[in-house]
């Protein structure tokens, strides 16, 4: 049985793999938004450019953390991925696939005050 140290010691590794994974790939794809040119890290996400992000991690089974970005790693970075702010890649999928930056499409989240 491992001690709460062992424990506390075996999650501050795993915790600084994940980070270091997901540098990584951020880096791989450019370290900044392809839409906005933010580089804050912890704004940026990985994105599917045509689209089907939630259907590709059901099939790969990855909850889109750090399963995902091991995947991404494992199959060699595929063209078909980009980084994206969470803002843009938020817009997107609820701006027909288009960044609201580009062109706004449905304002029907968009409210008056």
């Amino acid at each position: 049985m491992k001690t709460v140290e062992q424990k506390l010691a075996n999650n501050v590794a795993n915790t600084k793999w994940r980070r270091k994974l997901r540098k990584e790939v951020i880096s791989h794809y450019g370290n900044s938004c392809e839409c906005c040119n933010e580089s804050t890290n912890r704004f940026l996400t990985i994105d599917h450019i045509n689209g089907g992000g939630n259907q590709h991690r059901k099939d790969i089974k990855s909850d889109g953390g750090w399963q995902f970005f091991s995947w991404i790693k494992k199959n060699d970075y595929p063209k078909d991925l980009r980084v994206l702010c969470m803002n843009c890649n938020w817009g997107r999928s609820h701006n027909d696939g288009i960044c609201p930056h580009k062109e706004v499409i449905n304002n029907d989240w968009e409210w008056e005050l």
